[in-house]
């Protein structure tokens, strides 16, 4: 009873929304509390300034801070799931100001797509974690590649890590942050999907850009994995 009573507690608005503000709250703490190091931005403003847009890659377990150094919040779109992960990191990007866009690329979103085309074309940037919602961790779906490729934009890898933190024992190793910590922002080289191995090309940056971030933190980086 307790179990069933806790989980009708969870369902409620009322608790939904007050969950969705301590979450968007902590986040606010950590990055408040945290010194960053922030390189490649350059990388973001040649990409929008040459292609007009770009679209933003980083994996779902670095979903958590994601916006903390984004800026141009305004113009920027978010593609979230109905999953609960989904819903945690619209929260969190909404709590920054940024938009979000409810769907996904691979399982029936084609509406979902049709409406990011758009938002490219006009001039928007969409971030998208590519191995979302629910993995394989660090396996990029085509979705991605294809919304850049439709666009004639390019793909853009960004990834952050801090010195203090848990990895939490989610499908995709989701890192948790810890209040007054050190911590680096990451933008990497904008990639072309002009070639048919542009998603191989994507998880070697994002790749990289990760175990950078994760070796200028004090760690080492995180088993890599490959395509099923």
């Amino acid at each position: 009873m307790p179990r069933r009573f806790g989980r009708r507690l969870l369902r409620r608005p009322v608790v939904q929304r007050f969950a969705k503000r301590l979450l968007v709250g902590y986040v606010r703490l950590v990055a408040a509390t945290t010194c960053w190091r922030v390189e490649g931005r350059e990388h973001l403003e040649a990409a929008l300034r040459e292609d007009g847009s770009a679209v933003v890659c980083f994996w779902h377990g670095r979903l958590m801070l994601f916006p903390v150094d984004w800026p141009w919040p305004e113009r920027t779109h978010v593609l979230i799931s109905a999953h609960r992960d989904g819903q945690i990191g619209g929260a969190i990007a909404e709590g920054y100001g940024l938009n979000t866009v409810s769907g996904s690329t691979e399982r029936g979103g084609a509406s979902a797509l049709r409406r990011l085309v758009r938002l490219v074309r006009a001039g928007d940037i969409v971030a998208i974690t590519p191995d979302g919602p629910r993995g394989p961790r660090g396996v990029p779906h085509p979705g991605a590649a294809a919304l850049a490729r439709l666009t004639r934009v390019r793909i853009l890898p960004v990834s952050w890590s801090v010195r203090r933190r848990v990895l939490l024992g989610s499908w995709d190793r989701m890192l948790l942050p810890l209040p007054l910590n050190r911590g680096v922002y990451l933008f990497g080289e904008a990639l072309s999907v002009a070639d048919g191995d542009s998603l191989p090309h994507l998880k070697q940056a994002l790749d990289r850009l990760t175990d950078k971030a994760d070796r200028l933190c004090g760690h080492a980086p995180l088993p890599a994995t490959s395509a099923p």
